[in-house]
């Protein structure tokens, strides 16, 4: 009888310990690719010609070793941190991350990454069939027919203005790596001809254009208008009155400038702005649009003691059914209106920062990129 007691608590003991040991394999995952948020582990990532994305493993401290390998040298390098480089033409490269545990046993995560000279197809909207295809996209995401249309109308009334010159005659055309390239002295002729003091729309007033509905902002909110005086001519001298007080206090909430710290580090900068969202209570209403602001956010720096963030580029980012987007932005003040059909928000990303992020050597953290109130999922430098 002691024999059969014995020998069933080794089977259980025996079970025990294997459970055990499956658990402890079970805790030690491969390592976690991401891009800023997002996790790419095992996925695609598309990167522009001699762009740079920083590999950021999630679960590094499960290893006393992390490895990077890439299979493809000529398209796309990496380095012992991690920075893949894009190479100079297209292609793709595969990267293998290996993570060593401290008992010597390896896990191999993979990805993707595809180089490209190109970062999706952009639109002027001088036709009324690619008016009528962003139209619906917007309203299908939720956003109000009559901001849309009203919208539509500035759009019309700029192309007609400036008598379509230098934009795409009609749909989508490729666009490269840059900005597309507009004839801005002809177009600021046509413009003085028609117009004496109003200088146009810019992307601030054409992405809150589209989404003042769904901005909320707290009772006693405080504001920097600063950098805004610019904006408040346009909206003084335009043809028509666009907003009354109550959506003229949202617009200076949203865009105000806020104090900062003396920093290069992009974090601090991103904490210091999120924390001016929340203590004025901006919100957005995601419940009923699924279209997000896009705003591209700088660090001015006048000495040690004087600092500031303020919004350099607005615009609206609308999702798609087949996970693609659009982006929606007016260039500057008499610059035309765009709509960029992207692959991703990676493509987004790209785009925004190889246009933005052109200081070199100065004292001030690189510009960084929100989606309502947080920061763009994959954002990251690219330079």
């Amino acid at each position: 009888m002691k024999k059969r007691i014995i020998a069933v608590m080794c089977i259980i003991l025996s079970i025990g310990l294997l459970f055990g040991e499956s658990d402890t394999n079970a805790s030690t995952k491969s390592p976690l690719i991401y891009a800023g948020s997002e996790n790419i582990t095992g996925g695609k990532y598309t990167l522009g010609q001699k762009s740079k994305l920083r590999l950021n493993i999630k679960n590094k401290k499960q290893y006393k070793k992390i490895t990077f390998k890439t299979e493809n040298f000529k398209k796309i390098k990496i380095d012992k941190k991690g920075t893949v480089t894009a190479g100079t033409s297209n292609g793709t490269g595969n990267i293998t991350v290996t993570g060593i545990t401290k008992d010597g046993k390896k896990y191999n995560s993979h990805l993707k990454v595809t180089v490209t000279d190109t970062l999706g197809k952009y639109s002027n909207l001088t036709d009324l069939n690619t008016q009528n295809e962003v139209k619906k996209y917007l309203i299908d995401a939720g956003v109000s027919k009559k901001n849309v249309e009203e919208w539509l109308k500035d759009v019309n009334e700029y192309n007609k203005t400036i008598k379509n010159t230098s934009l795409v005659k009609k749909g989508y055309k490729k666009l490269g790596l840059n900005v597309p390239v507009y004839n801005d002295t002809k177009i600021a002729e046509y413009w003085s001809k028609k117009y004496n003091m109003f200088i146009g729309y810019n992307c601030r007033i054409t992405a809150f254009d589209l989404l003042k509905d769904y901005v909320k902002i707290g009772k006693n909110v405080k504001t920097d208008t600063t950098e805004l005086f610019m904006d408040s001519d346009a909206l003084k001298n335009s043809p028509y009155q666009k907003y009354n007080k109550k959506d003229t206090k949202k617009f200076e909430a949203l865009y105000s400038s806020v104090n900062t710290v003396y920093s290069t580090n992009t974090d601090k900068h991103i904490s210091v702005f999120k924390k001016y969202r929340k203590k004025n209570d901006i919100k957005f209403a995601n419940d009923k649009t699924k279209a997000s602001l896009i705003t591209v956010v700088f660090h001015s720096s006048f000495s040690k003691k004087e600092n500031e963030l303020f919004i350099g580029h607005a615009g609206v980012l609308v999702p798609l059914k087949n996970k693609k987007y659009i982006f929606i932005e007016k260039l500057s003040f008499q610059s035309p209106y765009q709509v960029i059909k992207f692959e991703s928000k990676q493509q987004l990303n790209e785009y925004l920062m190889r246009m933005y992020d052109t200081e070199w050597g100065q004292d001030t953290a690189k510009p960084f990129i929100m989606e309502n109130n947080d920061v763009l999922s994959c954002y990251h430098s690219v330079r």
